[in-house]
């Protein structure tokens, strides 16, 4: 009969540190290979076994972190089974239902926006986790229930911060730095005053490992290579962040209006510096923890005066040589092939470019069908109210900085 072992007392109720060596290379192919226990028990939750592992700090450590030459093993492959990559995604989810709701943006102040995006790591994502004992000596910070790899509010916090005063080259004191972000007191957290940012936590459905190996100054040989481990490049994440400028409350429309859309500015540069140049996490200096934004973003502001609508469409440009052709020739000679065009008496080099000029027709008339499509449903738009929440979606970065400009303008 088996019994599962579900908390931290398997640790001292079951440790094999003291078991032959044939044993204890036997449950750690249990633990991070699935393979038969010798002892009989079960832990069924896979980071638990991963979690488990770590007895053999005092034990074969090498076995359990990478296998041997011959036989390749340990946490190595556990990251690389499709099962583990399942179960990390499955948890993901679960962490993503509960935490990442909105709240409604009409029940907060005038200007009250909210930020996301989707983004993928070009970079590994590398952090420092608080966790008592690990089989590595770099684990990634994971979520204290359900152990799967994040970025917290707070260091997500802690890096936009850093990369708006790296942009600015403000002191740590600037004023608007303190009014966004907050200040600490820690001599009495109490009375430490809160920000106008909230941020909400991204999580990872991947880990992997990189091989470190540090070199001698001296000598420019490497030493023992150091697995580190971390959330791959090419990972997806979600990224929200909650603006609400609480100190705006009573002002003026028109400072209020202003400050937003300055406060939602910077906010665009500090991001798009944050993840394509500084990085977040741990060793950012040596270029982890970059990501792209991947599949558009989603704004909306509380602004029941605030149009934010699309730009005006613009009309297609006419081809100089579409124009050229046809101030000399009728429509009728598009549809003509060389030999009656020659007949026509149509010059040899327009001839040759008969096809080309066709095409660029053809284009153009698709164009100016879709402009005029565009155009009525922006003069649509532009005619119904401004809701209270206004939405907007944007590709880039520079995107929402003109999203921010239009707030400003009254648009």
């Amino acid at each position: 009969m088996t019994r599962d072992i579900r908390n931290y007392d398997a640790w001292a109720a079951h440790s094999f540190l003291h078991s032959p060596q044939s044993d204890e290379k036997a449950v750690l192919d249990y633990l991070l290979k699935n393979s038969a226990n010798p002892y009989g028990w079960e832990i069924p939750d896979l980071s638990a076994r991963a979690s488990f592992s770590a007895l053999a700090l005092l034990g074969d450590k090498e076995y359990a972190r990478s296998g041997t030459r011959r036989e390749a093993g340990g946490l190595v492959e556990l990251y690389k089974k499709q099962v583990f990559q399942d179960y990390l995604s499955r948890q993901r989810e679960v962490c993503r239902s509960l935490v990442e709701s909105l709240p409604d943006l009409s029940s907060l102040p005038v200007g009250a926006s909210t930020i996301r995006f989707g983004f993928t790591l070009t970079s590994p994502y590398i952090s420092r986790d608080d966790t008592a004992l690990h089989l590595l000596d770099n684990p990634v910070k994971k979520e204290w229930v359900f152990k799967v790899p994040y970025v917290a509010s707070t260091q997500w916090k802690g890096g936009l911060r850093a990369a708006v005063r790296g942009q600015k080259e403000w002191d740590n004191d600037h004023p608007d730095l303190l009014r966004l972000f907050g200040e600490a007191n820690d001599e009495r957290p109490e009375q430490g005053k809160s920000g106008c940012i909230y941020f909400y936590p991204t999580f990872f459905d991947r880990l992997g490992l990189e091989v470190i190996n540090p070199h001698d100054r001296q000598t420019g040989a490497g030493s023992q290579p150091i697995l580190m481990e971390c959330v791959p490049a090419g990972t997806t994440g979600h990224f929200t962040l909650l603006y609400a400028p609480l100190d705006c409350i009573g002002a003026d429309p028109a400072v209020t209006r202003r400050q937003v859309a300055e406060d939602l500015a910077l906010l665009a540069q500090g991001l798009e510096a944050l993840f394509t140049l500084y990085g977040f996490g741990a060793k950012t200096s040596s270029g982890f923890g970059l990501a792209e934004l991947t599949g558009g973003g989603r704004f909306a502001i509380h602004y029941p005066d605030t149009q934010l609508q699309s730009p005006k469409p613009q009309q297609p440009i006419y081809p100089e040589a579409l124009r050229g052709f046809l101030e000399s020739y009728p429509p009728e000679y598009l549809d003509m092939k060389p030999k009656q065009l020659k007949n026509a008496g149509v010059p040899n080099l327009l001839r040759q470019q008969a096809k080309e000029i066709k095409e660029l027709y053809l284009q153009y008339q698709d164009d100016l069908t879709q402009y005029e499509r565009d155009l009525a449903e922006w003069e649509t738009s532009t005619a119904t109210p401004s809701p209270p929440i206004t939405e907007r979606t944007f590709a880039g970065f520079s995107d929402l900085a003109g999203i921010a400009g239009q707030i400003g303008g009254g648009v």
